[in-house]
């Protein structure tokens, strides 16, 4: 979990919730598989698509990863229509994905949603992609 308080952006509900676009949920990808969710033009993995009924890793996260994420997603990639949202609480939406190139090489696909993951639900990303985010060799935002 951050230590950020609930107030915090990454904690607020949607103002309002628009029946025709909601999407219950984001697809499931384990952490660290090829990357499939849309056509990429290189290979990527994936990172942060959590879905009920699928385990994931809990734990304390550094809030200097949640700052550079929150950077990132002020220009999301991948920008689809309509929303996904949360599958756990379904009080936060997300559209859109941050994609970072890390120090090797690798390049990680990550859904909006990641940042309410790490808040909300505890939710501790593979630590290369929190490797990549915090000395990312290039960060494509």
């Amino acid at each position: 979990m951050c230590s950020r308080e609930p107030g915090h952006p990454s904690h607020r509900a949607p103002t309002r919730q628009n029946s025709l676009t909601r999407d219950h949920g984001v697809t499931y990808y384990a952490d660290l598989t090829p990357y499939r969710y849309t056509l990429a033009d290189q290979a990527m993995v994936n990172v942060g698509w959590l879905e009920p009924g699928h385990e994931y890793t809990r734990g304390h996260v550094p809030v200097r990863l949640v700052d550079a994420l929150l950077k990132l997603g002020t220009r999301p990639r991948n920008k689809l229509r309509g929303f996904h949202f949360c599958g756990f609480c379904n009080h936060y939406r997300g559209s859109g994905e941050i994609h970072v190139v890390g120090p090797t090489g690798t390049r990680y696909a990550a859904p909006l949603l990641v940042i309410h993951y790490i808040f909300a639900h505890g939710y501790r990303p593979p630590a290369e992609f929190v490797d990549a985010v915090l000395t990312p060799m290039r960060a494509i935002a």
